[in-house]
């Protein structure tokens, strides 16, 4: 049984890049990665998520990356998943967008220095 897993992937795509670059800020595709984390909900403030980010922000300095980019951003109605990434450092770019397009679902952008 799987009860947590943590992509994390080389690079950021031109479509984050581009989202960005709308809110004023400049990613380099290369120098960044993209995270995406997920713990099962019966397994949550059991104080799992932590270590393992940590873990995966270690691993991607290792590779080299100045920047870390949640994947496909997250849910503004996760209030507790904005906490949780505000709290390890994850800072929100103030831009909303649809994710997916047209489904009515609104995200926002999270990113880490590392």
């Amino acid at each position: 049984r799987v009860i947590a897993y943590f992509i994390l992937q080389p690079g950021i795509p031109a479509g984050e890049v581009e989202r960005y670059a709308r809110a004023g800020i400049a990613l380099d595709p290369r120098a960044g990665c993209l995270i995406a984390p997920s713990v099962a909900d019966a397994y949550q403030s059991r104080g799992l998520g932590t270590p393992l980010m940590r873990h995966a922000f270690a691993v991607a300095r290792r590779l080299g990356f100045r920047k870390m980019v949640l994947m496909g951003g997250v849910y503004l109605t996760n209030e507790r998943a904005v906490h949780y990434y505000r709290k390890l450092g994850f800072r929100d770019i103030g831009v909303t967008f649809e994710n997916p397009p047209d489904s009515g679902r609104v995200s926002y952008d999270m990113h880490l220095d590392l």
